[in-house]
């Protein structure tokens, strides 16, 4: 009796030490797997107007409002949901300033953003790394910013 609750206990802490073991070595496989897939290819900027992706050579339409403290930033929008043709003109004289874009939205409201509209951020520069920008609202949601 005492012999068959002894190799119990024996093949229960074999079996315990072998499933620790494996479940160990497939949390570790998933993590490789996870962590080589995240460097195989870079991270693009997205447009925070529209989501889009932000390709390499690409720029997001923004000007910078020198401060004493920081500095802001009126951002205008992308190829995507800027067209060129209102990028290479005056955003402030396109012929139809309340035509909405659909593809355009605030990220903090949610409102629907014509050509006229932009999105209202605080710049920082930090001593080290890049350039850091702090999206605030719209230019509906946040008209005196």
């Amino acid at each position: 009796m005492t012999l068959q609750i002894g190799v119990a206990v024996f093949l229960l802490v074999v079996f315990t030490i072998l499933a620790v073991i494996l479940s160990g070595n497939r949390n570790s496989r998933e993590k490789q797997s996870n962590t080589s897939t995240l460097f195989k290819e870079p991270a693009m900027p997205i447009c925070p107007l529209c989501g889009s992706r932000i390709k390499k050579g690409e720029k997001i339409y923004s000007d910078i409002l020198k401060g004493r403290s920081f500095d802001l930033m009126r951002i205008f929008g992308c190829r995507e949901c800027l067209p060129e043709k209102a990028a290479s003109e005056q955003i402030n004289k396109h012929p139809q300033p309340d035509t909405p874009f659909p593809k355009r939205t605030c990220p903090s409201c949610g409102a629907v953003l014509s050509l006229n509209d932009y999105l209202a951020a605080k710049v920082f520069y930090p001593e080290k790394g890049k350039t850091n920008v702090q999206i605030y609202g719209c230019s509906k949601c946040r008209p005196g910013f």
